[in-house]
């Protein structure tokens, strides 16, 4: 089976210092880039952007920026494109060519961070923070978060990595503004730790809803959640795999893939 990635990054950031300077601070490769490359990829859709830049997903809705946001197109946008592309290919190579590829495609999910550092705590413009309590906020976050995976999963993505937030409280960024030992942003780790806690058990009820039980460890395998080496008869198998979303260390289950079909 070949290996596709679609995404919506490009594949190196670069800023130019000075109006006119061809003087330039470049990060060769960005993460997508970096891990199509792990995955030695016979063939990847590098960009399906379709001409957009899209440069950060907000998930919070609320229209209460002083400030409107510059050239954001928001993740709702982005699955539209998402459907538009995927006609596209269907007129080149027919609906079921495209719907198995769309099945087989694997979608890395990295959302919310943009929601704590360019919204909730970007104070004055905007005041979210003085309308919402954290403990309000952060279920609202994962509530939005749950209905784009749910949307992706009827678009026909059946491969999704979804990544919590890093320790953004730790950031250069922040510890410029707020730090004086160089220690951590104590709120913003604590919005991090509460969103990435929330998402996680999301994540848990998500696949429970769509029919599988154990989603963490493989049903056939060794060492941690059955995850290290290859199915053989010293592995330890599990006593029903039709619960189980993995049936080795990297292959989905016959429920997965009957899912997939379906």
């Amino acid at each position: 089976m070949s290996k596709l990635v679609i995404t919506d990054h490009a594949t190196s950031y670069t800023n130019t210092i000075g109006p006119n300077s061809a003087l330039r601070f470049r990060q060769s490769e960005l993460l997508i880039p970096c891990l199509i490359r792990s995955m030695h990829c016979t063939y990847c859709i590098a960009d399906f952007r379709l001409e957009f830049n899209m440069k950060i997903n907000q998930l919070a809705r609320a229209e209460m920026a002083r400030i409107p946001p510059v050239n954001i197109i928001r993740a709702p946008v982005q699955l539209d494109y998402f459907k538009q592309y995927q006609g596209r290919i269907s007129a080149l190579i027919g609906p079921k060519r495209t719907r198995q590829l769309v099945n087989n495609v694997l979608v890395l999910m990295t959302l919310g961070g943009n929601d704590f550092v360019n919204n909730y705590y970007f104070v004055p413009y905007y005041v979210l923070s003085r309308q919402y309590i954290l403990q309000d906020f952060v279920p609202f976050i994962v509530s939005e978060y749950k209905k784009l995976l749910l949307r992706l999963y009827y678009l026909g993505a059946r491969r999704v990595l979804v990544t919590g937030i890093g320790s953004q409280g730790c950031v250069p960024a922040e510890l410029a503004q707020h730090s004086r030992n160089g220690e951590c942003e104590p709120e913003l780790q604590r919005a991090v730790s509460l969103f990435n806690s929330q998402l996680d058990d999301m994540l848990i009820g998500l696949n429970k809803e769509l029919g599988f039980v154990i989603v963490k460890i493989a049903c056939c395998g060794q060492g941690p959640y059955n995850g290290i080496g290859v199915c053989s008869p010293l592995s330890k198998i599990c006593l029903n795999r039709y619960v189980y979303a993995f049936w080795d260390t990297f292959h989905p289950s016959e429920k997965a893939n009957r899912l997939i079909v379906d």
